[in-house]
């Protein structure tokens, strides 16, 4: 089971529900946001887990509770 807390990103032109696991600060990710893709729920009403990618922040439309972004 994931968090029910998910923030919208735009990846591959699609704007697509994500799951927040970490942000990348070594490698050639550094900067970027690794995330879970989300493939729906399941009966119970449960968020499915997808495959991981790697986001860059600017594309993130709508974060998550709790998570803050750059400088405000």
């Amino acid at each position: 089971m994931i968090d029910k807390n998910y923030g919208i990103a735009w990846f591959g032109n699609v704007r697509k529900p994500f799951v927040f696991d970490k942000c990348m600060s070594r490698g050639a990710n550094k900067g970027k946001l690794r995330v879970w893709l989300t493939r729906g729920r399941d009966a119970g009403g449960n968020i499915v887990r997808g495959g991981v990618a790697y986001i860059p922040i600017k594309a993130v439309v709508e974060c998550p509770p709790g998570l803050v972004l750059g400088v405000k």
